[in-house]
């Protein structure tokens, strides 16, 4: 075999094994960034029996999601996610930025890219918005992940207090929450509904936590009155959970 045959049969072997790289890493971030999986560091059954120490660095759980909620380790504060970075937000109602290395000990992330949006034009209360996605949903077997962009004229969230010890259950710790209230605010509802079946994997029902506009305030929702917003809705198919 002569010498340019030579060469060029090497470029095009080159190029088509640097093809085939180029479409392996593509494949594997196509698969790790599915907009219809559901990633979960622990499961709520763990968390309400005491599991609190930390199972994930927020590192690691961004890879499997941009948009989310949770517990930070030992409890020290609320996890929300949102645009591709988590919050801690403490017993006084501030949202903190997370350090890469910080650890979660229960979080649940997606890739979010709405499959539906519609407007809440109507003023709605924590129940009446509940009926009212119940309404355009439908299907109550299936898992949504749900962002609510709205004006608030109140809410009310909670924040629980770090836990110094290991294994004390979820409900002595709820006990000891801090209520706060924020008035006339804009923010993001971030949250999933999850059916009745799958209650020991997430919370069921509805479960959302808030965020600010300017992402210094929020916290676990317990209730407010929305003056409007915007809905955006994205179906889940699968659910990944590490212990």
């Amino acid at each position: 075999m002569n010498t340019k045959l030579s060469i060029a049969l090497l470029v095009v072997l080159s190029t088509l094994a640097l093809t085939l790289v180029v479409f392996t890493i593509f494949s594997q971030q196509t698969l790790l960034q599915s907009s219809d999986v559901l990633f979960q560091a622990s499961s709520l059954a763990s968390l309400v029996n005491g599991s609190y120490e930390g199972k994930m660095t927020v590192h690691d759980l961004l890879n499997h999601g941009n948009f989310g909620l949770g517990a930070v380790e030992y409890m020290d504060g609320e996890l929300v996610c949102l645009d591709a970075a988590c919050y801690r937000v403490t017993t006084d109602c501030m949202a903190h930025v997370l350090s890469p290395e910080s650890k979660v000990a229960f979080g649940s992330v997606v890739f979010f890219q709405p499959n539906k949006t519609f407007g809440i034009s109507q003023q709605q209360n924590f129940t009446g918005l509940q009926k009212y996605l119940d309404d355009k949903l439908m299907a109550k077997n299936d898992i949504f992940a749900i962002k609510i962009d709205g004006f608030f004229s109140d809410i009310t969230t909670r924040t629980v207090h770090k836990q110094d010890k290991l294994y004390i259950s979820l409900s002595e710790v709820v006990a000891n929450q801090t209520m706060s209230h924020l008035y006339n605010t804009r923010g993001t509802l971030v949250g999933f509904y999850v059916p009745d079946y799958m209650k020991e994997i997430n919370v069921a029902k509805y479960h959302f936590h808030f965020l600010t506009d300017n992402k210094e305030f929020g916290g676990h929702v317990l209730g407010f009155d929305m003056t409007n917003g915007t809905a955006y809705v994205s179906k889940i198919n699968e659910v990944r959970i590490i212990p």
